[in-house]
């Protein structure tokens, strides 16, 4: 499966930026991959970990296979509690 995504920050005006860093062609493993402010081209993904905290982040015509795994800390995972929270809620009412 092929993944193209950007998850970027809308920055205001003035606003401190970091450049991501660049990743080209590499094939990644079981190993855990830290996905906040890279961006990947062209790499290949199998059964790997992601650890996603909420930062920007861009995947361009990489390949994934369906064993990678998600793990969310930081904000993301403060973000996917709320939206989880609300969700029971609302399911309820």
């Amino acid at each position: 499966m092929i993944l193209s995504l950007r998850l970027l920050d809308v920055l205001q005006s003035g606003a401190p930026t970091l450049p991501p860093v660049e990743v080209h062609d590499q094939t990644f493993g079981k190993a855990p991959v830290a996905v906040d402010n890279q961006h990947f081209y062209n790499c290949c993904f199998h059964g790997s970990h992601f650890w996603f905290s909420g930062g920007p982040c861009q995947f361009d015509n990489c390949e994934i296979d369906d064993e990678i795994t998600v793990h969310l800390t930081g904000a993301a995972a403060r973000g996917q509690a709320l939206l989880s929270a609300l969700d029971k809620v609302l399911k309820r009412g």
